[in-house]
C-alpha cells in the first residue's frame, strides 16, 4: 500500500445521500435532536459534522464547504460547535480511554446550551460514543433534551442504539448509518489517488466502512492491524481451552488499555467467523474475505457449523456487555468458552 496525505471534507460521506437528506428535511421540520447510529468508521461524524456546517454556512447552498465557518467546523475551531466523547486519563504513566462520557462533560454541554450563538446561527453539541454516557450523566442530559433553546441542536453518535437509556433514545430523531457499497468505496479511493488494485483490496477489507478504508490509504499500520486480528481469529480454532483462556487475558489488558482496539479486533473476528460459517454450509459465495478464502476454509474444518454459530452469538453479547461495563474479563472468558 502506498501511504497518501488525504484532507478532510464536508462532503455527504460515500454512500450516504439518503441519511444526509433525512437530516435536511428533518431540520426543516422542526427536528433538532438526532441519533446516528451505525458501525465506527462508517461516517456518523462526518455526517454530524455535515449537518453543523448545514445549520451555521452562511453561503445560499449549504454547506458550501469552503467558507470561513465550514473550514473551521471542519478543523473543530468553530465556536458554536462542540464534540464530547471519551477522554483519556493517565494510569500507571500511560494514558487509558475512560470508561464513558461524565457528568462533567455533560453539565458543560447544559451550561453552553443556554448561551447564544456566538458567531453562526446554531449551537450544535455532538456526543460521540453516547452510548458510554454514565446513568447520571443521561439522567441529566434528558432534561435539556427536552427543552432547550430553538438555536439549540443534538448530535448524538452511537455503535449501538439498543444500549442508550429508552428515556434518551426516546426523544431522538434516528438516522441508521449503514455500510457503503464495496464498488463505490473502491470508487472513491481510485479518486482520492489510490491505483486500481489499491482501491479494490482495501474496499474489500474495509466491510463496508469509507472511513477505514481511507484511513487505511493513508496508514498501513491499520492494514496490519486488521491482518494480524484476523489470522489470530483463524489461528484461534488450534488453541487448546488453556489457551484461549489464556488469549482473554491478553484481551482484558488491550481493553483496560484501548477500549475501541478490542472492538475493532472483535469486529473482524465477526465477519471472519461470518464467513467461516458460509463455508461450512457451503455458502462460498458468501465470503466476505475473499483474499484469506484458503485459510478460512481450513480453520472452518476444525469446527462444525454450530460451534462457529455459537462463538458468534457469545462476540455479539460479549461486546454488548462490554459497552454496559459488565466485568470485562468474566465476559471474555466466557465468550472464549463457548468456542
Amino acid at each position: 500500500m502506498r501511504n497518501l496525505e488525504i484532507k478532510s471534507s464536508l462532503a455527504v460521506p460515500v454512500g450516504q445521500q439518503k441519511p444526509a437528506m433525512f437530516l435536511r428535511k428533518a431540520v426543516a421540520d422542526g427536528h433538532s435532536a438526532f441519533l446516528l447510529h451505525g458501525p465506527c468508521h462508517i461516517g456518523k461524524h462526518t455526517l454530524a459534522l455535515y449537518l453543523a456546517a448545514m445549520l451555521n454556512c452562511p453561503e445560499e447552498n449549504t454547506p458550501c464547504g469552503q467558507c470561513s465557518y465550514c473550514r473551521r467546523i471542519l478543523k473543530g475551531v468553530f465556536a458554536d460547535v462542540k464534540t464530547a466523547g471519551i477522554e483519556t486519563a493517565e494510569k500507571g504513566g500511560e494514558e487509558v480511554a475512560k470508561t464513558g462520557i461524565s457528568t462533567e462533560q455533560v453539565k458543560d454541554i447544559i451550561e453552553s446550551a443556554v448561551v447564544a450563538p456566538y458567531e453562526g446561527r446554531a449551537k450544535v453539541f455532538i456526543i460521540d460514543g453516547a452510548e458510554y454516557m454514565s446513568l447520571p450523566a443521561a439522567n441529566r442530559l434528558l432534561k435539556t433534551l427536552e427543552e432547550h433553546q430553538s438555536y439549540v441542536y443534538f448530535i448524538l453518535l452511537a455503535e449501538n442504539a439498543d444500549i442508550l437509556l429508552p428515556t434518551i433514545s426516546s426523544r431522538l430523531s434516528k438516522v441508521e448509518i449503514k455500510e457503503a457499497l464495496e464498488d463505490d468505496i473502491t470508487k472513491h479511493l481510485v479518486s482520492l489517488g489510490a491505483d486500481a488494485k489499491t482501491a479494490q483490496i482495501l474496499s474489500s477489507m474495509a466491510g463496508g466502512k469509507t472511513g477505514w478504508a481511507v484511513l487505511a490509504l493513508q496508514n498501513d499500520d491499520m492494514v496490519q492491524e486488521r491482518q494480524d486480528f484476523a489470522q489470530k481469529a483463524l489461528d484461534m480454532t488450534t488453541y487448546p481451552l488453556t489457551k484461549r483462556l489464556a488469549l482473554a487475558g491478553e484481551l482484558n489488558k488491550m481493553f483496560t488499555k484501548d477500549r475501541q482496539s478490542l472492538y475493532r479486533l472483535l469486529d473482524i473476528w465477526q465477519k471472519i467467523y461470518r464467513d467461516m460459517l458460509a463455508v461450512s454450509l457451503g455458502q462460498d459465495v458468501l465470503v466476505h474475505n475473499r483474499q484469506l478464502i484458503a485459510n478460512i476454509k481450513e480453520a472452518a474444518m476444525r469446527l462444525n457449523s454450530m460451534r462457529i454459530n455459537a462463538f458468534l452469538q457469545s462476540i455479539t453479547y460479549s461486546k454488548k456487555l462490554l459497552k454496559q461495563n459488565v466485568a470485562s474479563l468474566l465476559t471474555l472468558e466466557a465468550m472464549m468458552l463457548s468456542l
